[in-house]
């Protein structure tokens, strides 16, 4: 493995575990390392997909802010255009739009993605993100939500996804959800004790 490799491996390990972080300030403490890191790293490598592609999760990971989201955006794009294969640049432009509810360009990304190989976390967290992008949009087939809920409800603990997403967008949309869809939020919601002081449960169909 060369040096190069083995500093962006050690850089992305980082800013995956940081991540996973409930922690604004050791995101940005760790983000903004690792862009200057990344920074001195692409002036000697300046065509390199991998660098794009950390510099854009580095920013993802970061404060909101204007800044944040132009970079996000520009690095992620930038390491696609060098490598369209580039499967987590994928992935994270795909967050990035659901993210500012462009739920629009959002489904364009994921129908290029093949969730089927990840694993089953993130396979259930992208299912959970195209049920709601698809219901916003247009419209999503019982046979996508019964496939959504089967998976959801089949996998073990430390792979599912809190709802949080869906249980947000329950609020404003209960009219255009199943009743089998509600029914699952209601069940989900009450696991994760997810709470909305507006939003009253009791109305799911048993």
């Amino acid at each position: 493995m060369s040096e190069l490799q083995s500093q962006l491996n050690a850089i992305s390990e980082l800013l995956r575990v940081t991540s996973l972080s409930d922690s604004e300030q050791e995101k940005n403490i760790v983000s903004k390392a690792c862009l200057t890191l990344l920074t001195d790293l692409k002036e000697a490598h300046a065509s390199n997909s991998e660098i794009l592609f950390l510099h854009g999760f580095a920013w993802y990971i970061s404060s909101l802010s204007e800044e944040r989201d132009a970079q996000v955006l520009a690095f992620l794009s930038a390491a696609l255009e060098l490598d369209f294969e580039h499967q987590l640049a994928k992935v994270y432009l795909c967050h990035y739009l659901f993210d500012i509810n462009d739920h629009v360009e959002f489904l364009k990304h994921y129908q290029q993605l093949n969730v089927s190989q990840f694993d089953d976390w993130r396979r259930l967290k992208f299912l959970e993100m195209n049920l709601i992008a698809k219901t916003n949009c247009s419209s999503i087939s019982d046979a996508e939500i019964d496939h959504f809920i089967n998976h959801y409800e089949k996998a073990q603990d430390t792979d599912r996804p809190k709802i949080q997403d869906l249980f947000n967008f329950y609020h404003s949309n209960q009219n255009n959800l199943s009743p089998s869809l509600k029914n699952f939020i209601t069940k989900w919601a009450n696991y994760w004790s997810l709470e909305n002081k507006d939003q009253d449960f009791g109305d799911a169909e048993e």
